[in-house]
């Protein structure tokens, strides 16, 4: 579960900017991935301070979350870029 934490981490570390950006701009996508965002930085703080047993149930959670939101960030970032030519 470490390792799943860690390559969170990295990834956040490459995306938090637009996130926050998305966020400060009460963006729809925003609003798309805010659940998703929230409950991974929710076991993220859980699994850094170890308080909440890590269960199979909490690292399938873990995994298909990151899953989403790589996937959904990715696709937001590729249609600002490529169709409305903003650059990221």
């Amino acid at each position: 579960m470490n390792e799943l934490a860690k390559e969170y981490k990295l990834w956040l570390k490459e995306n938090q900017d637009f996130i926050l950006h998305l966020k400060s701009h009460d963006s729809s996508l925003y609003t798309r991935v805010m659940p998703i965002y929230e409950v991974l930085n929710h076991l993220l703080f859980d699994i850094e301070e170890e308080n909440h047993e890590i269960t199979e149930d909490i690292v399938k959670i873990f995994q298909v979350g990151m899953e989403y939101l790589h996937s959904q960030i990715y696709t937001c970032k590729l249609y600002l870029e490529n169709t409305f030519q903003i650059e990221i």
